[in-house]
């Protein structure tokens, strides 16, 4: 990058140094196979933006199980059969000399269940979803534990097929930030009431994607900053200020997350 100005000046994420600091941000592609697998649609969608010499581009939202998924023809990285795709398009990120990370997720109850054929629809609390109808199941703690498990071998794929690291998605109303959200999270256990029990399973999303993927590999989360999504009532920015403050030293006591906040 030969422009001057703040935007062009390099920026270090934990071990990884970036040139500029313009991003490609997650948005979704809808592009891969209806089975989640990378089609040459999705790399043709991306090899562009690396031409242009974008530093760092941050892939769609990736489903860590069947469950998490949200659309049609969304990535997936629930398996290790993903792995060679996801690692081919990687590659071809990588020839025109940007980095790549990939946005993890798992949906929760903002999902329209016929749409992607889902049959078990989960979250923090069992509150309707006005916008889609939408009613989910809550999770007991044995699923949650499961779920944050499923976070972390999905970061250890997309650490073996070659991304430079990894984005937490607990922004725009999807199952992190649902459990932040009191509106839908209503639960009387350790994973509800206070911010910090709110926090809770982000918490441990975070720890057990870093035992997965070691100290040097990129972890960074998406939030919102205000929480004002329609027909329920969000965190304001203040509260999520606060929760930002709490993954921050999380990410100070094992990696990067808190530094790339």
């Amino acid at each position: 990058m030969a422009a001057d100005g703040i935007l062009f000046s390099p920026i270090r994420i934990g071990t990884l140094d970036l040139p500029g600091r313009l991003f490609k941000t997650a948005t979704a592609e809808t592009r891969a196979t209806i089975d989640g697998f990378v089609s040459q649609d999705v790399i043709d969608f991306y090899v562009p933006i690396a031409q242009g010499g974008t530093p760092l581009i941050i892939t769609g939202n990736i489903y860590i199980s069947r469950q998490a998924k949200s659309a049609p023809h969304q990535l997936g990285v629930d398996d290790d059969d993903k792995i060679p795709g996801l690692a081919q398009m990687v590659d071809a990120v990588h020839a025109h000399g940007s980095k790549m990370f990939a946005q993890l997720n798992h949906c929760g109850r903002q999902v329209v269940p016929g749409f992607v054929g889902a049959v078990d629809v989960v979250s923090a609390s069992g509150v309707k979803d006005l916008l889609t109808g939408t009613v989910p199941r809550e999770m007991s703690v044995t699923e949650i534990h499961r779920i944050v498990e499923q976070f972390a071998a999905a970061a250890g794929r997309c650490q073996r097929a070659g991304f430079d690291g990894v984005q937490m998605h607990s922004a725009n109303g999807y199952l992190l930030s649902q459990f932040l959200t009191p509106y839908t999270n209503r639960r009387q256990d350790e994973y509800g009431g206070s911010l910090e029990r709110r926090t809770r399973f982000g918490c441990e999303v975070y720890r057990a994607i870093r035992a997965e993927v070691g100290a040097d590999f990129p972890v960074i989360i998406k939030m919102n900053g205000a929480d004002r999504l329609p027909l329920r009532d969000g965190l304001q920015t203040s509260e999520l200020v606060k929760v930002a403050q709490i993954m921050q030293t999380e990410g100070g006591r094992g990696g990067d997350l808190g530094r790339a906040l």
